[in-house]
């Protein structure tokens, strides 16, 4: 009897201890799920600017010294290619380094090398990028071996000025605005003389854009005038006169496409 009695005991004390082992498990189930600790979302990744940094040249020519490599990023396209400065006091003298960066920049030009300026970025070995403009005409003297590019192309950057003259180039300028967005801005801040230049200077870019905003494109005469751009092969500036407080008289030379003939206007 005894045996009996303790067997049946030790039954009851293993089903104790079983029904008290399940019972924690299950507390510790709810405790977990009412406690669930939700791991947050990943914050999205910042996306870089589409816009260049708007430094002015005496900054860019520290930064972006003789000799040192950047990649070179059209605007519009994207397409990008690498380069190094070679030479350059008042802007960049550039050259790809490669047979194949001079391929993608003549793609950028559609094919044919042109002084057309281009808004690009220039980014620097460190991720900086800088609001630039760039013609795409190989001219002077070249030192890279093997890149298929005779001499070298111009990059300006913000107030940089043409090696000859000494002068500030609008066309590169509205090129470089447009790089770091900032059109609107400049354009604000100009004497009505300068928002002249920046109209023909945008003419002669065919940049359709700037154009727009530098005329009230609303009216039906800027629609076909900014239709007429694309016309419109060459466009100089000959003289600007201030005739009263709100009206200048500009005398123009336009040669049309399919044409080399210069044609003098006067607005």
């Amino acid at each position: 009897m005894v045996f009996l009695n303790i067997r049946r005991y030790s039954l009851i004390i293993l089903l104790t201890i079983f029904l008290i082992v399940l019972v924690l498990l299950v507390y510790k189930i709810i405790l977990l799920k009412d406690n669930k600790v939700i791991p947050e979302p990943e914050k999205a990744k910042e996306k870089p600017s589409q816009y260049g940094e708007f430094l002015s040249w005496e900054e860019v020519d520290r930064v972006f010294p003789k000799y040192s490599k950047a990649t070179v990023i059209d605007f519009e396209t994207g397409l990008q290619f690498h380069v190094q400065r070679r030479a350059g006091s008042y802007h960049a003298d550039v050259q790809p380094l490669t047979s194949g960066d001079t391929s993608v920049m003549k793609m950028i030009y559609n094919g044919s090398w042109s002084w057309k300026r281009k808004a690009v970025i220039v980014q620097l070995d460190n991720g900086r990028r800088i609001a630039a403009s760039m013609n795409g005409m190989p001219h002077g003297g070249g030192a890279i071996r093997g890149n298929n590019f005779d001499g070298h192309f111009c990059i300006h950057f913000r107030n940089s000025k043409i090696h000859a003259s000494r002068e500030i180039n609008m066309d590169h300028q509205i090129m470089v605005w447009k790089a770091a967005g900032k059109v609107d801005e400049q354009l604000v801040a100009l004497a009505p003389q300068g928002i002249i230049y920046v109209f023909f200077s945008a003419v002669g870019q065919y940049e359709k854009g700037i154009t727009g905003k530098a005329i009230d494109n609303q009216s039906k005469d800027a629609a076909l005038l900014l239709e007429g751009i694309k016309n419109i092969k060459s466009i100089r500036l000959d003289g600007l006169t201030n005739k009263d407080q709100n009206s200048f008289a500009v005398d123009v030379g336009v040669v049309y496409k399919n044409s080399n003939g210069n044609i003098g206007k006067k607005f």
